[in-house]
């Protein structure tokens, strides 16, 4: 039985906060999927980058289209000013309450890429 989590199943962040930059978010995609033990590729493929698409590549034979979005779930901080790390800092230190509020953060995944009835593979 296959020991490695399965590539639709790794889910990364990229550092970015930007989901623009599809570029840092693939190889950041592609850098979790090798560290799972997976042979990755990237293919020179067109892409729809304003739909969020990062790119496709290959992995021991399947193709998937890696995508960056807000998906995953995460904490915004509400802060008093733009001094943000500063007033967590403090709060810590002082051990005060924090405010925070779920959000949607940029994530990156792939989606395998299914060959039509009929198609056979490149």
């Amino acid at each position: 039985m296959e020991e490695r989590v399965d590539p639709i199943q790794i889910i990364a962040r990229p550092a970015s906060w930007l989901a623009e930059d599809q570029v840092q978010a693939l190889g950041v995609w592609m850098h979790h999927a090798r560290k799972a033990g997976w042979q990755v590729e990237e293919l020179a493929e067109p892409v729809d980058w304003s739909a969020g698409e990062c790119g496709v590549v290959e992995i021991e034979g399947l193709r998937y289209l890696v995508r960056v979005g807000l998906r995953g779930r995460g904490r915004a901080i509400v802060a008093p000013d733009e001094h943000v790390g500063a007033f967590v800092a403090d709060a810590v230190l002082n051990r005060r309450a924090m405010e925070s509020y779920p959000v949607f953060v940029s994530t990156v995944w792939a989606e395998p890429i299914l060959l039509q009835e009929g198609t056979a593979s490149a």
